[in-house]
């Protein structure tokens, strides 16, 4: 009769008992300040932050990651986080959507704009650790604004120097922007003076601060981005631009001004599409013009800019 030879089963690691070979199954079983690892071997716990990569650790300082990963708080190292980088922002008249418009208090808040073309380059560096990126124009954009009604036209020129503002991907930073502007009745009155205020905004919410000249046409209503870049511009003037939200206030107007003040709401951008180029987003700002020609009342503009 031939025995049966006796299979030998080793230390079985998570079955809860201890068994020869083994220090431990969960970290009771190892002393103060171990733990249990998956070989079921007690270890000293690992501790970041203090100089020393141990236990589940990759790395305590960045210098211990690979080039371009740096050493997260876990103490593991991860990638550095990209920019975002730049965005062909085609502003584009869409009347079914309403993000491109000229509205002047003179005419009811009209869309006088009929005929509104435009390109603008943004650049957005990298999110910082609450989702903040700063945000400027990458080169001068322009803006060519017909306005049959009025049988003239507007170029904008949007100056790529001293540009600045931000894009907050997550959310919670102030973008309400608000122009007012002291006209002061009869007498010569002061700038439009622009400030970021109200509540936290949502993700892809920005502020664009961007000094920008304005040249009008007359007798051209249809004025192409082509002749606008031709024009000599006159010193710029500061444009703040929001995607939340611009109010606009003027003080002290002259007699005969009905309107002094006005909304607009605009569009958030997304982050995760910014190089989208008719991907979401409109900015709004304000013009307030003091005693302004041919109506001889001071007027409220509000400009609107949407890539799709």
């Amino acid at each position: 009769m031939t025995a049966t030879p006796t299979e030998v089963v080793g230390p079985v690691c998570g079955n809860a008992v201890v068994e020869e070979g083994e220090e431990c199954e969960t970290d009771a079983d190892c002393a103060e300040g171990e733990t249990c690892t998956a070989e079921c071997l007690c270890e000293a716990a690992a501790v970041c932050g203090n100089g020393v990569v141990e236990g589940g650790e990759e790395c305590e300082t960045d210098a211990d990651c690979a080039e371009g990963e740096t050493c997260s708080a876990e103490c593991l190292c991860e990638g550095a986080p990209a920019a975002l980088g730049e965005r062909e922002f085609p502003i584009v008249k869409n009347p079914a959507n309403m993000k491109t418009v000229f509205l002047t208090s003179a005419a009811g808040f009209l869309d006088v704009g009929s005929n509104m073309t435009g390109i603008l380059r943004l650049t957005a560096g990298t999110p910082d650790e609450n989702g903040v990126a700063q945000l400027a124009l990458a080169e001068d954009g322009y803006l060519a604004i017909g306005i049959p009604l009025g049988g003239l036209g507007l170029c904008m020129k949007f100056e790529a120097a001293g540009s600045t503002g931000f894009v907050d991907c997550d959310g919670g930073s102030v973008t309400d922007v608000r122009a007012s502007r002291n006209s002061n009745g009869a007498d010569p009155g002061g700038p439009t003076v622009f400030e970021v205020t109200g509540e936290p905004s949502g993700p892809g919410n920005a502020v664009l601060d961007v000094m920008v000249s304005t040249v009008q046409l007359d007798g051209n209503s249809a004025p192409t981005v082509e002749e606008c870049m031709a024009q000599t511009y006159p010193p710029a003037e500061q444009f703040v631009f929001s995607t939340s939200r611009i109010d606009a206030t003027i003080e002290n107007p002259r007699a005969g001004t009905s309107v002094t003040s006005a909304s607009r709401e605009g569009e958030a951008f997304d982050c995760s599409n910014w190089t989208q180029a008719d991907g979401p987003g409109a900015l709004v700002s304000a013009v307030i013009a003091e005693d302004a020609p041919i109506v001889n009342i001071d007027v409220i503009q509000l400009l609107g800019m949407g890539a799709n």
